[in-house]
């Protein structure tokens, strides 16, 4: 995941990157990009590459579907 969020960090892809949190499952991985924003190992714009959903119509409309 992180290999691929990084690929969109430096445009090496356009395509969503979208985190299915289905009943909370990634809540750790959410926690954990969190505390790598908030200290300072990356910079806060980083949570605009990637999108967090929790329902499948949620993800169809990031995809654009």
């Amino acid at each position: 995941m992180f290999e691929i969020l990084t690929w969109r960090m430096v445009s090496l892809h356009d395509k969503p990157v979208v985190i299915f949190n289905y009943e909370g499952y990634w809540d750790p991985l959410l926690r954990l990009l969190e505390n790598i924003m908030g200290e300072g190992f990356a910079s806060s714009e980083t949570s605009a590459y990637y999108h967090v959903v929790t329902d499948l119509g949620q993800i169809m409309t990031v995809l654009g579907i």
